[in-house]
């Protein structure tokens, strides 16, 4: 059965590092199967279940980049310009931008430096 494969393999990553995880299979609109695994996270014993909401994070970086890319294929926007240059008025503020600024590519990576969390 696919469902007990996945579930080994889950095992797997939790047993090696893998804090907690939520995973659902749709078929149509169906959900037709679900099960949460591990802990919510590393400094709390709470299980991770089907009604566990997770912080979005980096969930949204494919979303964005999938959005961007007609726009980088076309030309308009490029993957190494200054994130400052598209986002006027609005602007990202930290002690290196003038001389090293953040580019697009480096939000999507996560290596534009910012922090880690956000209030």
């Amino acid at each position: 059965m696919a469902a007990n494969r996945l579930v080994d393999v889950i095992e797997h990553h939790l047993a090696n590092g893998v804090v907690g995880v939520a995973i659902a299979v749709v078929r149509g609109d169906d959900v037709v199967w679900s099960r949460g695994f591990g802990p919510v996270d590393i400094d709390r014993s709470e299980p991770v279940t089907t009604e566990t909401v997770f912080p979005i994070q980096s969930v949204t970086k494919s979303i964005v980049a999938t959005a961007l890319m007609p726009w980088i294929e076309r030309g308009v926007i490029g993957l190494d310009d200054a994130v400052n240059r598209h986002l006027a008025p609005v602007a990202i503020s930290n002690e290196y931008e003038a001389r090293s600024p953040i580019t697009i590519r480096q939000l999507l990576t996560h290596t534009g430096g910012l922090p880690v969390t956000v209030g």
